[in-house]
């Protein structure tokens, strides 16, 4: 599945979460002057990280926030990004079985094959301040630490020669393009603990239009990354109250 497939799919199902949790008021209420607004944030965007390639990056972002906009939530990313050595076409000295003396070189490689490609997911819980530059306008503060999940894959190549077709009474049977076999050995997964932190600057164009953008950071001592995303906001009172 595509990350724009696993975008869509978790926007529907967010846009109906907070409705069926807190039954369509999004708020709540500890005493009467002190209430907590429920939002929910999707996010799209680039992430990136030293020594792999730009990758899409998908945050989902859980929101409490009071009217003085002190707040805290839960954040979950996730990236999968390919080292720069990712190539439809990998050089001779990573074929196993292939010498420059072959009797036919392979055309293509019909899988995409790297070193090494890696999966990150950090999950993120922080807390918050809103500041309120002018109406229908905040920038809001995040920072927390954060549990990242890492698993790299590494990919080996194989060269299988041409194999000559064979006649028989039909004709020919048999018999194959030279090609390059790629396999990919899944590693053992890891966990860092780290830090995280995003500014979200968020603008209500109109009464149910909730638009921002947020840069972000994920900070451990193995494989930081961090990236600029777009994201869209839900959460009925929230947004009338957040951002009035």
């Amino acid at each position: 599945m595509t990350l724009f497939a696993r975008f869509l799919i978790v926007c529907a199902f967010l846009n109906v979460f907070p409705l069926i949790v807190f039954s369509q008021n999004d708020t709540i209420s500890k005493t009467k002057s002190n209430k907590l607004y429920f939002a929910t944030h999707i996010f799209l965007g680039q992430g990136f990280t030293n020594g792999y390639k730009p990758e899409g990056a998908l945050s989902v972002n859980i929101q409490f926030q009071g009217e003085e906009r002190f707040g805290f939530g839960f954040d979950m990313t996730l990236i999968s990004p390919e080292s720069k050595g990712f190539t439809d076409n990998p050089p001779a000295n990573l074929i196993s079985n292939y010498s420059e003396g072959a009797s036919e070189p392979f055309s293509t490689v019909n899988q995409n094959g790297a070193p090494y490609a890696d999966r990150f997911r950090a999950y993120s819980l922080y807390i918050s301040k809103g500041f309120k530059p002018r109406d229908r306008v905040v920038i809001d503060f995040q920072a927390g630490f954060s549990l990242y999940q890492m698993k790299r894959s590494s990919y080996t190549y194989r060269y299988f020669p041409r194999i000559n077709v064979t006649p028989n009474f039909f004709g020919t049977s048999g018999g194959n393009a030279p090609y390059v076999l790629v396999n990919e050995i899944e590693g053992s997964e890891t966990f860092r603990v780290g830090a995280y932190f995003r500014i979200n600057s968020i603008v209500r164009f109109r009464k149910r239009t909730v638009l921002s953008l947020s840069p972000f950071a994920h900070l451990n001592g193995e494989q930081s990354f961090y990236g600029i995303q777009l994201g869209v906001a839900f959460g009925r009172k929230y947004k009338s109250n957040i951002l009035k």
